[in-house]
């Protein structure tokens, strides 16, 4: 079960792709060049109620479940890497200040930068966007463009197959008496038999889209609908924040 999908009757997915796709863009620019833990705290608040808006409160809840390993790893990374005025020592490592206060920083960035892509995820369509991309969100026009969001678009519908080919293969191998668990070095060895089985399934698969795209006689011209034109209201919603970080950055 994937952790968050796109969810056409949200709020978010009947805004252009350009906008979700512009906002995305300014806000990560914010997170990456924002130091203040002040200012992340506001941000993160921010991104929390898009977050929301675009899925539901049990998608937050197993987005926390997933990621926060990652969060105390980062944490406790820059807390002993940092030199500064000592908390605590731990064998041969020191706590310091600047390290619990460049943790909090980045742990705060990491948190704003996963909800953004999770946000995207959830109000862009794949389609919409790969449509978008081969027409070059209609500023360029470029068949290395049509062939990019075919791939794109493939990649993306190929994404929930292929974990289902891995909970195929792994039943397989266990009604056939393999065994997963055990130490990280037997669990190792059994996923790494998986990946042989796995692959012969995906290339079958890979093989057959190939041949359907054959059939159909694709030429490049799979997206091959003209996008229709932004609204006023959609042009502001998308330089209005472009404004926001340019005036930011610019104080």
């Amino acid at each position: 079960m994937s952790l968050v999908k796109y969810n056409p009757r949200s709020r978010l997915a009947s805004l252009p792709p350009e906008i979700a796709v512009v906002w995305a863009i300014c806000l990560s620019l914010l997170l990456v060049f924002n130091n203040s833990i002040g200012g992340l705290i506001v941000l993160d608040a921010l991104l929390v109620l898009l977050f929301l808006v675009g899925t539901d409160l049990s998608a937050l809840l197993k987005l926390v479940k997933y990621i926060w390993p990652l969060l105390l790893l980062i944490f406790l990374i820059h807390l002993f890497y940092h030199k500064g005025s000592p908390i605590f020592n731990f064998w041969f490592l020191n706590a310091t200040v600047e390290g619990v206060a460049i943790g909090a920083t980045n742990c705060l960035r990491f948190i704003g930068l996963t909800l953004v892509a999770f946000a995207a995820i959830a109000c862009i369509s794949p389609y919409e966007f790969s449509r978008r991309l081969a027409h070059g969100f209609g500023i360029v026009r470029s068949r290395y463009l049509k062939d990019l969001a075919l791939i794109f678009f493939i990649a993306m519908r190929f994404v929930p197959v292929f974990v289902k080919e891995i909970g195929v293969v792994r039943l397989t191998m266990l009604a056939r008496g393999a065994d997963f668990s055990g130490g990280l070095i037997k669990r190792a060895g059994m996923n790494t038999r998986l990946l042989l089985p796995l692959f012969t399934r995906v290339f079958h698969q890979v093989e057959d889209v190939a041949a359907t795209l054959t059939l159909k006689s694709h030429n490049g011209e799979y997206f091959a609908a003209a996008i229709g034109r932004l609204r006023k209201i959609d042009m502001i919603l998308i330089l209005a924040p472009i404004v926001i970080v340019a005036l930011i950055f610019s104080v």
